[in-house]
């Protein structure tokens, strides 16, 4: 169910592109207010838009005779026939009563978004779905299934919050062949739900939903609590693979290739289990551009966030091939981005997040892919071949940047070189004049020296010569 202040609904181009959009977003029933449609000879009208019907009671006029409020209904035709009574109660209020449930919001528990979830599960081979915060409350059974065009959809049951609205709850969406090789589902507490499948080795799927960094301390330690004693619980040699949104954001100090900078609260006890169960983020293994980084982006600021991750075990890592987020899954309508992770043992995983309309927020899911051998396998060449090219591209760019800073050392180094050598030769001239003015000291003294004896041995020739006459 959805609302809208009409204001200008009047024109009926308007109201029939109001109506597409109700056909094409599978909304059951439409709350219209503001319609301005003035019919007070019958207080409730039955319009036909599209495959829509419009049911609207009788606006008024002001003191200027300007048609004024008026509220409505647009209902599709499974909503028109469960229809019992529709009553004006005043001119602001309208209602209706329904026989059954027909009231569905724009969401996954919508059958019509359920449907098409499962439509892109099935065209894009995916086997293992994960689906976070469905909402869907059956605390009578712990686990129901459901069938979802060609899936099976495993939900454990959501829980209430003190308004007594619908919160939370995990769930798996399989293909056939995944249901077939299901060997157990568990709903480990009311955020986790595990799950094994057969296979050599066994596949062991957690879904998991962790609280949001600003709620209480204490909840998000009690999650982790329980996750820890979930994963104490899978065997070693199982094939561990957890969908999770947690709610976390990490930093490089925490893991390679991330998208922040800093690590949040929920980051701190998200990394803490990877370093106490030797676990690795698989989607942020690989060196890529910031826009395979993220995967949430918040509808009211645009800001970008890496909230969800897909954790592996350290003893798999050189089976993981490549890990990325990037958008498949639009037409569902999730503000988060799919995150897929390729592994050598054909187990390409995914993530997504779905949202709900009404409140602005985010609705949760994460699936993954797991199969042995399908016509889907053939993009694991792909992705093999999306990976190393971002390895090489990733190589090459460092190899870039080195050379770069290489050859700017290297002009440095020079022009430190030429610097010191100008200075070395400036201290030899120095030097050489230096020298060179002691030496002309020495002869000039050497020569007085020569005078001096020539003189003194003339003198003694002339004072023999004397004597001898």
């Amino acid at each position: 169910m959805a609302t809208y202040n009409a204001n200008t609904v009047r024109e009926e181009a308007r109201l029939e592109e109001l109506a597409n959009c109700v056909e094409e977003r599978g909304v059951e029933i439409l709350g219209v207010q503001e319609h301005r449609r003035v019919h007070t000879d019958q207080p409730i009208l039955y319009h036909k838009v599209g495959g829509c019907s419009f049911i609207t009671s009788s606006a008024w006029r002001n003191d200027a005779q300007a048609a004024t409020g008026g509220v409505g209904l647009m209902v599709s035709p499974r909503a028109r026939r469960a229809l019992r009574r529709v009553q004006q109660h005043t001119d602001r209020i309208l209602v209706a009563d329904f026989e059954g449930n027909p009231v569905t919001t724009v969401m996954i528990r919508e059958e019509a978004r359920l449907e098409e979830l499962a439509n892109c599960v099935e065209e894009r081979g995916v086997e293992i779905l994960g689906v976070q915060e469905h909402r869907r409350v059956h605390t009578d059974q712990p686990i129901l299934y459901y069938k979802v065009g060609g899936c099976s959809f495993i939900t454990s049951s959501a829980w209430r919050n003190d308004a007594q609205a619908a919160t939370g709850g995990v769930g798996l969406m399989v293909s056939p062949r995944a249901r077939r090789a299901l060997r157990r589902v568990q709903q480990h507490t009311d955020r986790i739900l595990v799950a094994d499948f057969e296979g050599n080795p066994v596949t062991t799927v957690m879904s998991v939903y962790s609280p949001t960094n600003a709620a209480p301390v204490e909840d998000v330690e009690k999650f982790y609590d329980e996750l820890r004693t979930a994963i104490h619980h899978v065997p070693a040699h199982n094939f561990l693979v957890m969908l999770g949104d947690f709610n976390a954001r990490l930093g490089p100090e925490d893991a390679p290739f991330t998208y922040h900078n800093n690590t949040n609260r929920n980051g701190e006890y998200l990394s803490a289990l990877l370093t106490e169960h030797e676990l690795l983020a698989a989607n942020t293994l690989f060196r890529k551009r910031m826009g395979k980084r993220w995967t949430f982006q918040d509808r009211a600021s645009g800001m970008l966030r890496q909230l969800d991750y897909i954790l592996v075990r350290r003893k798999w890592r050189s089976s993981v091939l490549n890990a990325e987020s990037y958008s498949t899954f639009d037409s569902v309508g999730s503000d988060h981005q799919v995150v897929s992770l390729s592994t050598s043992t054909s187990h390409p995983f995914w993530s997504l997040r779905e949202w709900q309309e009404g409140e602005g927020r985010g609705r949760h899911g994460k699936q993954g892919n797991h199969h042995t051998h399908h016509p889907y396998d053939n993009t694991l060449q792909e992705e093999r071949r999306r990976g190393r090219e971002e390895e090489r591209g990733g190589g090459e760019e460092e190899r870039r940047r080195g050379g770069e800073e290489e050859r700017r050392g290297g002009r440095e180094r020079r022009g430190g070189e030429e610097e010191r050598g100008e200075e070395e030769r400036k201290k030899e001239g120095e030097e050489e004049r230096k020298s060179g003015g002691r030496g002309e000291e020495k002869e000039r003294k050497r020569g007085g020296e020569e005078e001096r004896r020539r003189g003194e041995r003339m003198e003694e020739r002339g004072k023999g010569v004397e004597e001898e006459r």
